[in-house]
């Protein structure tokens, strides 16, 4: 789907297609209205829960923050998080990643 788009901030309104998506500004969107090629309607993705927009598979999604950072680690890779492990096990982890790194 490339459908064309409108992004609703409070004083003015951001249009183009999916591929340029990533060019509306990021911060103080109100709603978003995408046209689906296929049916020609538009639908919008404004309402409770929908902090954050993301553009997946061509079709710009409302999502809430776990669905936010999901798709930035995950789908993007644009973060690697880190987790919390049993102590011993991580010293010798960080050890063998030191000997790797020494070589």
């Amino acid at each position: 789907m490339s459908g064309d788009f409108k992004i609703h901030y409070a004083d003015y309104v951001f249009s183009g297609s999916a591929a340029e998506f990533g060019r509306a500004p990021g911060w103080g969107v109100i709603d978003v209205i995408q046209t689906d090629d296929a049916t020609r309607r538009a639908y919008h993705q404004g309402g409770a829960g929908a902090d954050y927009y993301i553009l997946r598979e061509g079709k710009i999604v409302g999502v809430d923050l776990c669905g936010m950072l999901d798709h930035v680690v995950n789908e993007l890779g644009a973060v690697k998080v880190g987790r919390t492990i049993d102590t011993q096990k991580y010293i010798k982890i960080r050890k063998q990643a030191e000997d790797e790194f020494d070589k």
